[in-house]
């Protein structure tokens, strides 16, 4: 499997990041997580021509070798990342410290990263 240099750089500096984010606000580790998520997406999408199925992406990325398989993918607050496939692109989001979709506190991935505020009373 070639992978882009870039987006291997990428990934990788990423995941250094995420393991320094101790001090970090749970919303801006929210939003490192799924940068890495979604450069992990990516590349399975240039390794195998589309983007992994939406009700086995997660084994799909740890199969593909793009994610560790004792690599949670679980928000910082304890929820399942959510995503959907949609041919070409995809949805990649987080429910936020209320576990709720659509509400303020959601971190979401579409088409760029465009990030919702985080209230200070859900936890950030």
């Amino acid at each position: 499997m070639t992978r882009p240099p870039k987006v291997a750089v990428a990934l990788l500096v990423l995941l250094i990041a995420i393991r320094g984010q101790a001090s970090v606000s749970p919303c801006e580790n929210a939003k490192v997580q799924l940068e890495t998520l979604s450069a992990q997406l990516e590349l399975y999408r240039a390794a195998k021509g589309s983007y992994p199925p939406a009700d086995r992406w997660i084994e799909a990325l740890k199969q593909g070798g793009m994610m560790d398989r004792k690599e949670s993918v679980l928000d910082p607050w304890g929820h399942l990342y959510e995503y959907r496939s949609r041919g070409d692109d995809y949805e990649l989001g987080s429910l936020g410290a209320d576990g709720l979709r659509g509400t303020e506190d959601d971190q979401v991935r579409a088409e760029a990263f465009r990030w919702k505020a985080c209230r200070v009373k859900q936890g950030c």
